[in-house]
C-alpha cells in the first residue's frame, strides 16, 4: 500500500514562457522576486528533462463531463488576498533594482540592473532558452531540474498548419460541417468535470457556442494575423520538493494543475488569441517599466491589475501554494476553471513513528466508491449507501451561494439540497424521501465534496459503535472544547463525551439518556465526526468451517474422489478452515457451505433462507453494518441472524475502523 502523505505543494513560483518569431520570451513570473530562503544550488548543477507519451485525450477532457455538476464559486475556495512568504535572510537587499558585481555565498551570480533581468540567480535570457522545449515536448510532460528546483509543465505548440486546434469534418443534417477542434475533443457544455479535475462553471461554459468558437479559431486567426507571432506557450511550475517526496509532488502538480491549466489556456488561445494578446500586454508593460525605472514592487501589481492572464497565474500560485482550491477566470470571465491538488481526507491505518503524522484526519477503511453490485460507474460515483456530512454550517454554505455575483444554473438546486442533507440518511434513502433522482444527489454531493464543504461517510446510526479515534488531534482539545460548549451549551461537555466513548465499545444509543435526546446526541456525533474526534468501529467476518462439518461432507462424498482431509499450508491437518471468498467457493467448499445451511441452520428457517445472501459479506472486507441497508432488512433482525451464526461457530468476527 502506498504511503499516505500530508499536503505539501512545495510550490516556489509560476512562470509563463512563450516562443515567438524573435525568440523565446519570459513573459511573467510570480512571485516577482522568488529568491527567499532557497537552499544553495550546487555549483555544477544537474539538469534532466523528460517527456511522456502524448495524450490522446482532448484539451478539454478534464474541463467537461456529463457525469458531474459544475457549481463553481469564488466562495468555495476563495483565494487569499496575500500569501505568506518566508522572511528574507539577514543581509538581503530590499531594493529590487540593486546591482552587485560579486557572487553570493551560494555561488550564484547576483543581478546586474533591474531585478527582472535575473531569476533564481540566472540571467533571464538563459532561462528563456532552456525553458522553451522543442516541439517534441508538445502536449507532453516537461520536467527540468536545476538544483535545488524542478520545473514542470505541459508545453503547447501551434499546429503545423498554423492553427491551435485540429480541423475535423463532421456531417450534420446531410451537410459537411468543417470545425476546428482537437481529435476526440468533447463538446463544451455547462456540465463540469469529476470532482478530481478542473471544473469550469456552467455560467461560463453553458453560453459557449461550439460552432462560433470553431469559426473564430478557424477563420479569425489565420496565418496572416499576429496569432502566428507566438508558436508555443509554456506555463511552468517551479517546485522545491523534499527529496523523498520528489516524484509524488512533481506528478501531483503536473496532473492536477499544470496540464489542466495549459489545456484551458490552449482552448482560449484557439478561440480568441487570448494568451498571445495578454502576453504582448504584459511584455509592453514590463518594457515601459524598465524604461521608466519602475521598481518591481510597483510594476508587478500594476501588471496583475491590467492583465487577466497575469491575475490568473497569481491566483493559481496563491491558492495552490496554500493547499487551497484555485478558482480562476479565463478571458474576461468568459469561463472559469477550478484546480486543486487533492488532499488526504482519510487514512486506513495509523502512521508509524517515523512517518509524517496527520492528526485529525478521519481514520477509516470505508471506501466511498465501493459498490457490491458491480456497476461500471462505481469507481467514480459515490456509493448510494453512503451519506453526506457537511463540514460547515448550513447557513454559511447558503450565504456563499447567495453571494454569487451572477445567477448560477445549479445555485437553486444546490441550496435546496444543502437544506435536505442529513448524515443519518443514505443517498438512496434521501432520493426516496424527497423525490430527487439518485444521480442528481450523487452529482451535487460530489460537488460539495470537491469544494471541501462535505465528506461522504457511512450513515450515522444510533445502533452503530463509535470510539475516540486514535488519530484525534488532542493538541486542539482546548479550542475544540470552547467551540463545542458554544454549540451544545446544555449537553455533556466535550471531555466527558470523549471519556465515555473511550471506554468499552458499545452501541451509541446506550449513551443517549432518553428518546427526546436522540436528535441532539446524533448532532453531537456528527460534530465529533466532522473534526475527526471519533470514528466508527465496524464489524467484519469470515466463514468458519469447523472440522466436524468437513468430516461430515467427506463421509457423504463418493469414496473415490473423497479428499483425505483439510490441510493447512504447512501440511498438517486443520481443525477448521477460514474462507476468504465464500461467494467464490470451489465444489468441495460449496458442499460444506450447503451442509452448514442444511444441518446447522435447520432450526432457523429464516436464517437458512438468508444464508446464501449473507455469504458475499463474509470476506473480512465488507462491514456487516451495511447489510441492513443493502438488503432492505431491519438492522435488529440482521444482528439477530449474525449472532446466531456466531453462536453456531460458523462465523469468525472482528472489529476495526
Amino acid at each position: 500500500m502506498a504511503q499516505v502523505l500530508p499536503s505539501n505543494p512545495s510550490l516556489v513560483a509560476v512562470l509563463l514562457v512563450v516562443s515567438t518569431r524573435a525568440g523565446p520570451r519570459l513573459v511573467f513570473h510570480y512571485p516577482p522576486d522568488p529568491r527567499d530562503d532557497l537552499p544553495p544550488r550546487h555549483s555544477t548543477g544537474k539538469g534532466a528533462a523528460g517527456g511522456s507519451d502524448s495524450d490522446d485525450s482532448s484539451d478539454l477532457e478534464d474541463l467537461s463531463s456529463s457525469d458531474e455538476a459544475s457549481f463553481t464559486s469564488p466562495s468555495f475556495g476563495r483565494l487569499p488576498k496575500s500569501s505568506k512568504r518566508p522572511s528574507r535572510k539577514a543581509g538581503d537587499d530590499d531594493d529590487d533594482s540593486s546591482s552587485a558585481d560579486s557572487a553570493d555565498s551560494a555561488g550564484r551570480p547576483k543581478a546586474k540592473g533591474p531585478a527582472f533581468d535575473t531569476l533564481f540567480g540566472f540571467p533571464t535570457a538563459a532561462l528563456e532558452s532552456i525553458l522553451s522545449p522543442s516541439r517534441y515536448f508538445n502536449k507532453k510532460k516537461f520536467e527540468l531540474m536545476l538544483e535545488p528546483l524542478v520545473y514542470v509543465s505541459y508545453p503547447v505548440y501551434v499546429r503545423e498548419d498554423g492553427q491551435w486546434r485540429k480541423k475535423s469534418v463532421r456531417r450534420r443534417k446531410g451537410k459537411r460541417d468543417v470545425r476546428s477542434t482537437d481529435e476526440d475533443e468533447p463538446e463544451i457544455s455547462g456540465v463540469g468535470t469529476e470532482a478530481e479535475g478542473a471544473t469550469p462553471s456552467p455560467e461560463g461554459l453553458a453560453g459557449l457556442d461550439a460552432d462560433t468558437s470553431a469559426d473564430e479559431a478557424d477563420g479569425k486567426h489565420g496565418k496572416d494575423d499576429d496569432t502566428q507571432a507566438m508558436s508555443m506557450f509554456n506555463v511552468l511550475f517551479v517546485l522545491n520538493p523534499p527529496e523523498l517526496e520528489y516524484n509524488l509532488r512533481v506528478n501531483q502538480m503536473y496532473e492536477h494543475v499544470a496540464k489542466k491549466l495549459a489545456k484551458a489556456f490552449k482552448y482560449e488561445q484557439a478561440r480568441s488569441n487570448w494568451v498571445w494578446k495578454e502576453s504582448e500586454r504584459i511584455l509592453n508593460l514590463k518594457e515601459k517599466g524598465r524604461e521608466e525605472g519602475t521598481p518591481m514592487t510597483s510594476l508587478w501589481p500594476a501588471i496583475v491589475r491590467k492583465s487577466g492572464l497575469a491575475k490568473a497565474l497569481v491566483d493559481v500560485f496563491l491558492a495552490i501554494a496554500s493547499s487551497k482550491i484555485a478558482h480562476v477566470f479565463i478571458s474576461d470571465q468568459r469561463f472559469d476553471v477550478s484546480l486543486q491538488i487533492p488532499q488526504v481526507t482519510s487514512i486506513s491505518a495509523m502512521p508509524s513513528a517515523i512517518e509524517p503524522q496527520m492528526p485529525g484526519v478521519w481514520l477509516t477503511t470505508a471506501d466511498v466508491h465501493e459498490d457490491d453490485e458491480g456497476a461500471e460507474e462505481s469507481s467514480t460515483r459515490l456509493a448510494k449507501h453512503f451519506s453526506l456530512l457537511l463540514l460547515d454550517d448550513v447557513d454559511n454554505i447558503l450565504k456563499d451561494i447567495e453571494r454569487e455575483p451572477s445567477p448560477l444554473p445549479l445555485a437553486s438546486s444546490l441550496a435546496k439540497f444543502v437544506k435536505l442533507v442529513k448524515p443519518t440518511m443514505s443517498f438512496r434513502e434521501m432520493s426516496a424521501a424527497h423525490g430527487i433522482s439518485l444521480a442528481d444527489i450523487q452529482v451535487l454531493s460530489s460537488h460539495l465534496i470537491y469544494w471541501r464543504r462535505a465528506r461522504a461517510i457511512p450513515p450515522l446510526h444510533q445502533r452503530d459503535v463509535y470510539v475516540v479515534s486514535p488519530n484525534a488531534d488532542m493538541r486542539s482539545l482546548a479550542a475544540a472544547t470552547e467551540a463545542y460548549a458554544t454549540r451544545f451549551p446544555t449537553l455533556p461537555s466535550l471531555p466527558k463525551m470523549l471519556a465515555v466513548l473511550s471506554g468499552q465499545p458499545r452501541p451509541y444509543r446506550t449513551f443517549i439518556p432518553s428518546k427526546p435526546h436522540r436528535p441532539a446526541y446524533l448532532e453531537i456525533l456528527a460534530w465529533l465526526m466532522k473534526a475527526g474526534w471519533v470514528t466508527q468501529l465496524r464489524t467484519f467476518a469470515w466463514v468458519r468451517i469447523p472440522r466436524s462439518v468437513k468430516e461430515a461432507v467427506a463421509r457423504e462424498a463418493p469414496r473415490s474422489p473423497r479428499p483425505s482431509g483439510a490441510t493447512s499450508p504447512t501440511g498438517r491437518r486443520a481443525d477448521t478452515e477460514i474462507l476468504l471468498q465464500p461467494h467464490k467457493a470451489t465444489a468441495r467448499t460449496a458442499a460444506e457451505l450447503a451442509y452448514i445451511a442444511r444441518a446447522l441452520l435447520a432450526d432457523m428457517p429464516e436464517l437458512q433462507e438468508a444464508w446464501p445472501r449473507l455469504l458475499k459479506y463474509f470476506t473480512g472486507k465488507q462491514p456487516l453494518e451495511k447489510i441492513a441497508g443493502r438488503e432492505g432488512w431491519k438492522p435488529k433482525e440482521v444482528w439477530r441472524l449474525l449472532g446466531a451464526l456466531e453462536t453456531r461457530g460458523v462465523l469468525l468476527v472482528t472489529r476495526h475502523w
